[in-house]
């Protein structure tokens, strides 16, 4: 540092000549001046110099505080991240054990499942072993039932066969009997007559509803000769013997010797029945049956099979042929 006090001093010893003491004193104030501001900037300097020192300090303090937070942040996030790689690696781990174990107890659930369809089909097969073997027993009494009905029946045919014609023996006595009595009554009674016909449908239709109580009808009421009219009151047919009830009304056709045509005819006369229905069998489910003193075993198959009931003369009775099997009534309608 420069002495300026020592530059003043001898810059006056060497101006004393030519300067006053005044001048030289001025001279010297002003230096003193100089010299204390000097020093007072100098030391302002300083104290600045230190005050920026100390702030520094204070910031690079600050600074090596944040750092260590920082460091430690980093630490700790490290730390964290450390940890949740090692929890993810423990998930993944677990994962695929889980993974492994659900894969096994899905291969032994389907062994299983397979184990248990292979019994199922097991099953099956000897149940439709057993199934077959038990249709073909089956098949086997059925056979044999067959047998057995159709034998039955073919005696039943030779047996209905000798008692049809034993029965046409019989009627045709019946009716020469029946004959020689109307011509004696006709003779003893002025003028009776009445046709075979008429005398027929009279045995016949006595007692006549008792034949079809194995059925649900309960046909009390009998009608003979019951015309049957059209709209302009004309008569279309007549119906021989008509039975009812609260339900049913059966129309009976009375032959002497019933045949193929017979059937027809009857089947024409249903229709006319049902297209003008007389007051007696009006609101009623209608049935239809055949009658005759020999019915043979053609017409009753033909009769059957147009839904007609059967009954033949049987010595001085009617009896109802027995139907065949499955033999289902027709409801005219």
């Amino acid at each position: 540092m420069t002495d300026f006090s020592d530059f003043s001093a001898k810059e006056a010893t060497e101006d004393t000549s030519n300067a006053t003491f005044e001048k030289v004193w001025a001279a010297l104030m002003e230096t003193r001046e100089n010299i204390e501001r000097m020093t007072r900037e100098r030391e302002a300097r300083e104290r600045e110099w230190e005050a920026w020192k100390r702030e520094q300090e204070e910031r690079e303090k600050r600074w090596e505080k944040e750092r260590e937070a920082w460091e430690r942040s980093r630490a700790r996030a490290r730390e964290e991240r450390e940890k949740e790689r090692a929890e993810q690696e423990k998930a993944r781990v677990d994962w695929e054990r889980a993974r492994e174990k659900e894969r096994a107890d899905w291969e032994r659930e389907r062994e299983k499942a397979r184990e248990r369809a292979r019994e199922a089909r097991e099953k099956a097969r000897e149940a439709r072993e057993k199934a077959r073997e038990a249709r073909a027993r089956e098949r086997e009494k059925a056979r044999a039932e067959r047998e057995q009905a159709r034998e039955k029946e073919r005696e039943a045919r030779e047996k209905e066969q000798e008692a049809r014609e034993k029965s046409s023996r019989e009627v045709d006595e019946q009716i020469k009997k029946t004959i020689k009595e109307v011509a004696k009554l006709s003779k003893n009674m002025g003028g009776l007559n009445r046709s075979i016909g008429e005398l027929i449908e009279t045995l016949i239709a006595a007692r006549l509803w008792k034949k079809f109580s194995g059925y649900e009808y309960n046909l009390r009421r009998a009608y003979q000769r019951i015309p049957v009219y059209d709209e302009n009151n004309e008569v279309r047919t007549d119906i021989d013997i008509l039975l009812v009830d609260t339900k049913w009304a059966m129309v009976v056709e009375v032959k002497r010797e019933a045949d193929l045509r017979d059937v027809d005819h009857h089947i024409k006369r249903m229709g006319l029945i049902l297209r003008y229905p007389p007051a007696e069998i009006k609101g009623k489910q209608i049935l239809g049956a055949l009658a005759g003193g020999v019915v043979p075993p053609d017409v009753r198959e033909y009769a059957y099979g147009a839904g007609f009931f059967v009954l033949e003369l049987k010595g001085e009775s009617v009896r109802l042929v027995p139907p065949p099997e499955g033999f289902q009534p027709k409801q005219w309608v």
